[in-house]
């Protein structure tokens, strides 16, 4: 009787033994496997196995971007942009990770801008801003896509967002007050400059597009106020001279204008060069 049973024991063990050994392993388990060994098209089809039994399982999705992400990879090393720029979107449509993917839609839209895709580069930057619309290197290019475009108001939302979060960055801060003063918004750029004239008071851009934002309202006593600072502050500054005597003329002050047009003229390169070989 005792040898029956363990007989018997002994047989239900071998059966479980031969029955585990014959089932498949898990998906998510044999993609992983397939990722570390580098087989990305196993990987990607043990993904979609898994998938199949459950269609938003996180983990059968990380596993599918992750082989994208490493043919992107891939197509990079060999010079492929155009297979790079496919995998990376490939990449970002199902990645769950909302970091992660606007990685993948960033490096996308970098490959687009090399590929000279313009269109899909904005789309590819505002889908990664979509993802996490708190980068700041991400609203930068969007801003400077939208701006190379001549899309002025696709650009001025984001130049605005980085604007907000950085003070310190004054070639921004003119762009966006640039923008506004060609859209008209005179007010929200006169804003701007002065935001800009309050770290860096003798601001030669601030200080010009703040004369301007007056001019153009019709406030031409302040605008020439300004004007006087800049031709105090920068002498030297053939530029602002010629600026101010444009100035001067569009006013009326015809005699005034010429004395500094004059003065400017003095400054350029050429005249100096002139006047020094008379001195020989």
């Amino acid at each position: 009787m005792i040898e029956r049973l363990h007989l018997s024991t002994l047989m239900c063990a071998v059966s479980l033994l031969f029955a585990c050994a014959g089932q498949p392993k898990d998906p998510i388990q044999a993609g992983n496997e397939a990722l570390e060994q580098g087989e990305l098209d196993v990987a990607e089809t043990q993904a979609r196995l898994a998938l199949a039994e459950h269609p938003e399982r996180r983990e059968a999705l990380e596993i599918m971007s992750q082989a994208r992400r490493s043919r992107a990879k891939q197509a990079l090393d060999s010079g492929n942009l155009q297979d790079a720029f496919a995998q990376f979107k490939g990449a970002a449509t199902v990645e769950p990770s909302r970091r992660k993917r606007a990685a993948d839609w960033s490096s996308a839209a970098d490959l687009a801008v090399d590929l000279a895709l313009a269109n899909d580069a904005i789309e590819c930057a505002e889908k990664s801003i979509e993802a996490d619309p708190t980068s700041l290197e991400v609203r930068r290019k969007v801003a400077n896509l939208h701006d190379e475009a001549g899309n002025a108001k696709g650009a001025i939302p984001h130049y605005l967002y980085v604007w907000e979060a950085d003070r310190d960055d004054t070639n921004l801060g003119l762009r966006l007050a640039q923008l506004y003063l060609n859209q008209e918004r005179y007010v929200d750029a006169q804003a701007i400059y002065q935001s800009v004239l309050e770290s860096s008071k003798d601001n030669t851009q601030a200080l010009l597009g703040l004369a301007e934002c007056h001019e153009r309202q019709g406030k031409k006593t302040k605008a020439k106020r300004v004007y006087a600072k800049l031709v105090k502050s920068h002498p030297e500054n053939a530029g602002v001279l010629f600026r101010y005597a444009d100035f001067l003329e569009r006013i009326d002050q015809k005699r005034a204008s010429d004395k500094w047009r004059k003065r400017a003229e003095k400054l350029l390169p050429g005249v100096k060069r002139r006047k020094m070989r008379k001195l020989r």
